[in-house]
């Protein structure tokens, strides 16, 4: 697993296998390890420094990393680094642009300094065991750590709960006790012993701002087409060329064709059924734009078997079928020519899908949830609601960062990283300052691209079976996919009415079967101590569809891979 792990004040043994390792200890005898494990994709936009002041870890791409040098006439990167720290102490990631995580160190105080990106992209894990902190990338050097220090691993029921609802954890939460998450524009920091989790960044914090449609439009043109050329042009600067994801959707192809209009020409692949209208749709607007097109069908689902694989690359945090697609995906193209993985990752999410409701008073904070069978098991602390300024900003935070991030986590295993336009900070808080009534039901993201990207609405949108130039052709939309859905539902062809039509590949397939129980029963015996859970989880499989039953199977491939106490 690629990034870094740090052992704080170290009191057991854990020699990690590969990459590059500093020791210190101090002048109070303290021992500190910091392990760093990289590709060398984007090698110059890394960083592991051990100097006798500090030590500075950068781990992933920093987007704007040369306009940073230039602004602040710096040519040493770890200079840089510590020069931003000093003048801006924890708020200095706020500089950054990128899909990054790192660290400082000092060596005189002892300080440490671990920061993730704005959006969490990144996998930092951290506890605590008596006096010694451990923060890792991976839960399993966490785990492995735990074991030479003789330190129990136990379930923690609550995020088991979550992951069987919602798909993935709440806020910080693991499926292991007293193992947390580094969150969305947090960061640690440990002095004199003390452990402190802040963040340098909150999306609560951006107003309301924008309450017209003109200066709406102009704002987001400006933002999204800053972004998108800040992400191109890092891969120009490494002599990478373009990748890109196209399928039928609105967010990726307003990435491909707008970078298109900038003279940046993409490859593109498309992942799903085939001849689902993700494969029909982007074909042809491939064809149209002269880029080349490779598409990888999922026929038959044959990666719904591949759950340890996949579970390893989420480690439990999100359930392990959620980007298994991509996955298979990246499994079936040589990225080795290419950059980074470029994305239309949750255009429709900031621009008004995180919306459940234009009430300012009511917080649906479980609108999205995917099984409500076992909800009333879900276990929220006092004033959890007051976290948050709306259920948009809660549903970014619990479902965009914690679940949708998975295919981030399974780009890394490729080498590489996964970006998107809409995923820029900058643009984020253009998308945030909008007045929400202006974003419900993605009204204005329709209308922004028929007032700006007109070449986008010449393709049909999968989502509504129709092309986007006209709002009412949403509303109708709505009519249409009902009939569609009960058409083939009634002669079983639901296999056309999603690009990986999940239940029917079940339904239809044996071997998915097999591979489903086989798997069940050969660990749910896991859960014989804790008799409650283990009759919830048996209902949730016997009753659930394919994502509820693979939840259950995220959950208890965790606990036997872990060898987690229930």
């Amino acid at each position: 697993m690629f990034g870094f792990t740090i052992i704080y004040n170290q009191k057991a043994p854990l020699k990690l296998k590969g990459g590059v390792t500093f020791e210190y200890i101090s002048e109070s005898k303290r021992t500190y390890q910091f392990n760093y494990i990289k590709f060398e994709k984007f090698n110059n936009d890394k960083l592991f420094v051990n100097n006798d002041e500090f030590i500075i870890g950068i781990d992933g791409v920093i987007l704007n990393l040369v306009d940073l040098k230039r602004s602040y006439a710096r040519t040493d990167y770890a200079d840089l680094i510590f020069q931003l720290w000093k003048a801006s102490g924890n708020k200095f990631p706020n500089y950054l642009k990128g899909e990054f995580s790192g660290f400082i160190f000092k060596k005189q105080t002892e300080e440490l300094y671990t920061f993730n990106n704005h959006v969490a992209s990144k996998k930092i894990f951290y506890t605590n065991f008596s006096e010694t902190t451990i923060i890792s990338s991976s839960i399993e050097n966490i785990c492995l750590y735990s074991k030479s220090a003789e330190y129990k691993l136990k379930l923690n029921t609550i995020a088991a709960y979550e992951l069987l609802t919602s798909g993935g954890m709440f806020e910080n939460q693991t499926l292991i006790n007293d193992i947390f998450r580094l969150g969305a524009g947090e960061y640690i920091n440990i002095n004199n012993g003390e452990l402190i989790v802040d963040k340098y960044y909150n999306f609560n914090s951006i107003e309301y701002t924008i309450g017209s449609k003109k200066e709406a439009f102009t704002a987001l043109s400006e933002s999204f087409e800053e972004a998108l050329k800040l992400q191109y042009q890092k891969d120009i600067e490494y002599n990478y060329k373009h990748i890109a994801t196209l399928s039928g959707g609105l967010d990726s192809r307003l990435n491909v064709m707008l970078s298109d209009r900038l003279n940046y020409k993409n490859d593109v692949f498309c992942f799903s059924q085939s001849n689902y209208a993700d494969d029909r749709i982007s074909k042809k607007i491939a064809r149209d734009l002269n880029l080349k097109h490779t598409f990888i069908p999922l026929d038959k689902g044959i990666y719904l078997r591949n759950l340890r694989e996949n579970n390893s690359i989420c480690e439990g945090l999100i359930f392990y079928l959620s980007s298994a697609h991509f996955n298979y995906a990246l499994k079936n193209i040589d990225l080795n020519n290419y950059g980074l993985i470029h994305s239309g990752q949750i255009g429709d999410g900031v621009l008004g899908g995180l919306i459940s409701n234009l009430t300012s008073n009511k917080k649906d904070f479980y609108s999205k949830i995917i099984s409500n069978r076992l909800i009333n098991k879900l276990d929220r602390p006092v004033g959890f609601e007051s976290t948050y300024k709306s259920d948009e900003i809660y549903q970014l935070y619990n479902r965009v960062f914690n679940i949708t991030h998975s295919g981030s986590f399974v780009a890394e295993k490729y080498q590489t990283y996964l970006v998107s336009p809409f995923m820029d900070v900058n643009f984020m808080e253009v998308c945030f300052s909008i007045e929400p009534k202006l974003r419900y039901k993605q009204k204005l993201y329709v209308e922004w691209i028929n007032e700006k990207y007109l070449e986008v609405v010449k393709y049909t949108w999968e989502r509504i079976g129709f092309k986007p130039d006209n709002i009412s052709k949403i509303y109708l939309s709505k009519y249409t996919n009902k009939i569609k859905k009960e058409f083939y539902t009634l002669i079983n062809r639901t296999d056309k009415l999603s690009m990986n039509p999940l239940d029917f590949w079940f339904n239809e397939g044996l071997d998915i079967q097999e591979f489903f129980n086989k798997a069940f029963y050969e660990r749910i015996h896991l859960l014989e101590n804790n008799l409650e859970l283990l009759d919830d989880i048996k209902k949730l499989y016997k009753l659930g569809n394919t994502i509820e039953k693979s939840m259950v199977l995220t959950l208890l491939d965790f606990i036997n891979y872990f060898e987690i106490n229930v």
